[in-house]
């Protein structure tokens, strides 16, 4: 729902819900770029990835519903840093946090390209120490892992029956005298 406050259908790093009215708005108590699509919200593409390899059907047709990230990169073979919520992009090449997202993005559209986009995404940016773009950025390089398992996990896992074959439907409730088994 807050992918509607922007004009691209992108989410925004930071937003806010009414408890009260349930309606969704922007929150700017997070300083200037919390309407934007930058670090925070790259998030959400492969989280959306994860429930949707979990088997949440609804995660998969948000990724569908949202091609905007993939589309930019198709068009212009570069990922920036994020972009404003008007759909300005926001610096120049990336430091790879817009990357992961249009990886989730790619496979949700084109399962069977993914290694390709890997290639043009991240493999020339992967250093022989085992991170990509820069030593120091765990956070990015944790979004990263998280995009490319979201993929391997959509490869792997058979959507539609994960959920109802492993978890259960709600956590059983204990007595206090009982024990986890």
């Amino acid at each position: 729902a807050c992918t509607s406050l922007t004009s691209i259908g992108v989410p925004p790093n930071w937003f806010s819900v009414n408890w009260k009215t349930g309606k969704i708005g922007y929150s700017d108590r997070q300083g200037d770029g919390s309407r934007d699509l930058t670090f925070d919200a790259s998030r959400v593409m492969w989280r959306m990835g994860l429930d949707a390899a979990l088997g949440s059907e609804r995660a998969k047709q948000y990724l569908l519903a949202h091609p905007f990230l993939l589309n930019y990169w198709q068009q212009h073979h570069k990922m920036p840093t994020g972009f404003t919520w008007k759909g300005k992009p926001i610096d120049g090449d990336s430091t790879g946090f817009q990357r992961g997202g249009v990886l989730v993005l790619n496979h949700i559209h084109q399962p069977t390209y993914s290694r390709e986009q890997y290639r043009k995404l991240f493999a020339q940016s992967f250093h022989a120490g085992g991170y990509w773009f820069n030593d120091y950025n765990e956070y990015l390089h944790s979004v990263i892992w998280f995009s490319l398992y979201s993929v391997y996990a959509l490869d792997t896992y058979p959507t539609s029956t994960i959920l109802a074959k492993n978890a259960p439907s709600r956590p059983q409730k204990l007595e206090s005298n009982q024990s986890v088994k």
